[in-house]
């Protein structure tokens, strides 16, 4: 039997690169029904302002995302689970939110040049070859996966400037110094407690249960009990570490390797930039634009006289790198808005240039270091150069070895030798819970999952580590046992939940004593012959292990004030608290800390700020529904 025909098609290949499209579900009211004409592309579905969504768009995108939660999901794929996830609704609204992005995009001038696009694709390790791109493999896994090169290269280019867009929308993001000092308290605040857990199994004597209880509970809680499919395989795996040591690379194959990847070797057109920015909101008033470029005007000046910029920009900037001297960090040809990047790379290191307008406001821009792009050397490349072919050849090697072992037991024969293969078999398990001693347990489980009938045997998949694959022994579907299958299950629920539910009312009725001064912690303690918990002070960043406290719990305990006896729940365990010492935060270590909270604020910040003005603009857009197309 011919190797070709037993290869089948790889089109998870891009997995983890096309994935599931990450979707925001957009809630959109009144759609307007328009029958409009067909462009470029097929009919229309829908337009956002002037922007059309075409049906072959619309339709293309849907189907590629029922594809990936089909083998993300396996056999727990259902076609139902497509109108409970509202997919249609969520492509539409991705769609959307590209539309939208794209059309901003365009307002401030980003744009991306065909050679970008090419350069970002010929990179992808998926269309290449011996390190090199394929032309013809890329054709060949963009077709298994249902898209044209033309559509792939116009995602390629809408994620550039997409990318573009949320760094320059996040220019405006500032943070005020109370902002950050409210982050130092919420971050180095830290409390003293004693924390009495009543963990329900306390209580499991005091649970009734009679064999009347176990079968309603049975009947009302059938669910809880159902058992997901359950697959049983073989399987065969080959990690990278195991053929790593025989792997040797030659000075002219380090070379050549060079010579195929050399565009990861050149080092691009870069500037190092520091601003002094002043924001201005879009209808600004032309007096409030004049003063804003004067005072720039003035800086630049000084600036130009010798004066320290970084102290200017501490003094007067208003953006978040204000408090690291204005500076904006590093930026190559394409990364910045028009603007700035004309006046950015016409200067020279050290030079100040003339005040920039955008359309947040006013730029003063002064190129610290300038990097001219240049080629890396293969003597100053080559040691990344071995890393990365030593890495190319280890996994080729592995695959290599390991479908050798397959073909011979596709065709029962002895399988070759392989220096470290190891494999063996698992007991029924669901593609949730993977057998937990495999090196490579979710990969696995995602194999095993898409095989259709037992004894099929995958081909091999690569996982972190190394390649594997399996054979398909045993099948089990959904089902919930009947009682007596899962009788001590039903019996250990049904005491847990009526534990949990007698904690909690004796928890109720001592913290009502406790408030009162009719008991005392320690003593209630001992009466229950619990451990009372007394930490040392903590943050809430850092509490206890044996604490063990959800992010509800945490806000709860930081609430109490000294001498206080609250409840708190936390999971399944309630805990009575008294406050020892209330929240406080030592003051003396911000001035340490101040800069590095300042960054993931205004970090934090950037990411709100582009959703924000997201939302604005799709609040003021305009969603038509062409007639015919139904959601």
């Amino acid at each position: 039997m011919l190797r070709f025909f037993r290869e089948r098609g790889n089109s998870w290949i891009l997995k983890g690169f096309l994935g599931v499209v990450a979707l925001t579900f957009i809630s959109w009211g009144g759609f307007t029904m328009v029958q409009g004409p067909a462009v470029e592309g097929g009919r229309v579905a829908a337009w956002v302002n002037d922007s059309p969504i075409t049906l072959q768009e619309y339709e293309g995108t849907y189907a590629r995302q029922v594809e990936a939660l089909r083998r993300q999901l396996g056999a727990q794929f259902k076609d139902e689970l497509l109108q409970q996830l509202g997919v249609r609704q969520q492509v539409l609204a991705g769609l959307v939110s590209q539309k939208l992005q794209l059309q901003e995009a365009g307002r401030l001038g980003i744009r991306v040049s065909d050679a970008e696009v090419a350069l970002r694709i010929q990179g992808i390790a998926a269309f290449q070859r011996g390190g090199r791109f394929d032309p013809g493999l890329y054709r060949q896994v963009l077709e298994s996966n249902r898209l044209s090169p033309r559509q792939f290269e116009e995602d390629q280019r809408v994620q550039i400037a997409t990318e573009r867009l949320r760094r320059y929308i996040g220019m405006a993001a500032t943070v005020s110094e109370a902002e950050v000092q409210e982050a130092y308290r919420l971050v180095n605040e830290q409390i003293k407690l004693a924390v009495l857990p009543l963990a329900p199994v306390l209580f499991e004597k005091e649970a009734a249960v009679t064999e009347k209880d176990l079968a309603d509970h049975y009947e009302k809680n059938k669910e809880q009990f159902r058992l997901g499919p359950q697959r049983k395989a073989q399987w065969w795996y080959l990690s990278y570490d195991a053929v790593r040591p025989g792997i040797t690379a030659a000075e002219e194959e380090l070379r050549a390797r060079y010579d195929q990847t050399r565009a990861r070797y050149a080092v691009a057109d870069e500037v190092e930039l520091s601003q002094v920015f002043l924001p201005l909101v879009p209808d600004a008033k032309p007096e409030q634009v004049e003063e804003a470029k004067k005072k720039l005007e003035g800086l630049r000046d000084q600036a130009r006289k010798g004066a320290d910029f970084a102290a200017l920009a501490k003094a007067e900037s208003r953006d978040p790198s204000a408090s690291r001297g204005g500076d904006m960090g590093s930026f190559k040809r394409g990364e910045m808005v028009p603007e700035l990047e004309r006046m950015a790379f016409a200067l020279k290191a050290g030079e100040v240039g003339e005040p920039v307008r955008t359309s947040f406001g006013y730029h003063l821009v002064k190129v610290r270091e300038r990097r001219y792009a240049r080629q890396l050397t293969f003597e100053e490349a080559k040691a990344e150069v071995e890393k990365d072919l030593r890495e190319l050849k280890a996994k080729a090697q592995a695959r290599n070895d390991l479908r050798a072992v397959r073909y011979a037991i596709e065709d029962k024969k002895p399988a070759p030798a392989a220096q470290g293969l190891s494999a063996g078999d698992t007991g029924f398990f669901t593609q949730e819970s993977p057998p937990p001693a495999f090196p490579e347990r979710e990969a696995l489980a995602s194999l095993v999952f898409r095989l259709a009938k037992k004894g099929d045997l995958s081909s091999e998949a690569e996982g972190e580590k190394g390649v594997l694959f399996a054979r398909l022994v045993d099948m089990r579907d959904s089902h919930i046992p009947p009682f007596e299958q899962v009788a001590e299950d039903v019996r250990r629920n049904f005491v847990e939940e009526k534990s949990l539910q007698i904690a909690r009312a004796k928890a109720e009725g001592w913290l009502k004593e406790l408030s009162a001064g009719k008991r005392d912690l320690a003593v209630l303690a001992k009466e229950l012959n619990v451990k009372l918990l007394a930490p040392e002070p903590f943050s809430r960043a850092r509490v206890p292990q044996e604490l063990s406290a959800g992010p509800e719990a945490i806000r709860a305990l930081f609430r109490l004030k000294k001498g206080e006896v609250g409840r708190v729940f936390s999971g399944r365990n309630v805990w009575l608290v008294l406050c020892d010492e209330p929240a406080s935060a030592d003051m003396a270590k911000f001035g340490e800390q101040k800069e590095s909270l300042r960054t993931r604020l205004a970090e934090e910040r950037q990411r709100l700020l582009f959703l924000r003005h997201m939302e604005a603009l799709r609040q003021a857009s305009k969603l038509r529904m062409e007639k015919g197309f139904n959601l």
